[in-house]
């Protein structure tokens, strides 16, 4: 650690965490987790399991809420609509950038998860069915691509002495 009216080095920036320094100039592969793969992996395979699962519960959605299990309550096609929305943007998100769209996908898929979890819960018959399906989809888009960044080697961490 530095003294209060120390300066540190040129290129390093003090982590607020840890005693380590951070090295401001570090290779990208150091920053983005995405470009740290081990050699014998390919976490592209995760990616496209949690595309499907993505692509699935588009699918799923509006089926669901529009056709097989509709709201007891309110308009089936809004929600259909509003529950089909946000992976719809997360899919579009993919065009751009892959690595970003499974992150989003997988923050999001937290949440329907959680819906899934209540549903199962509460629901009786096809509901509980559609469910489970649901809580089952959102662990393919959590799961494959936290595996592989669990597994990823990470960067020697230096000394700060």
């Amino acid at each position: 650690m530095t003294a209060p009216g120390e300066r540190l080095p040129a290129g390093f920036l003090p982590n607020r965490i840890e005693s380590t320094p951070y090295r401001a100039d570090a290779s990208p592969s150091l920053l983005n987790p995405a470009d740290a793969v081990h050699p014998g992996r390919q976490p592209q395979s995760a990616q496209r399991i949690a595309l499907v699962a993505m692509g699935t519960l588009v699918l799923l959605q509006p089926l669901w809420h529009g056709w097989l299990a509709p709201p007891r309550m309110g308009s089936a096609a809004l929600a259909a609509g509003l529950a089909t929305l946000p992976w719809s943007l997360v899919l579009l998100a993919t065009l751009r950038d892959r690595a970003k769209g499974v992150l989003w996908g997988g923050t999001l898929a937290l949440f329907y998860f959680a819906h899934g979890v209540a549903l199962a819960w509460s629901g009786e018959g096809l509901e509980r069915g559609l469910a489970l399906g649901e809580v089952v989809l959102c662990l393919l888009v959590i799961l494959p691509p936290g595996i592989v960044a669990w597994r990823a080697p990470r960067p020697a961490r230096h000394s700060a002495r």
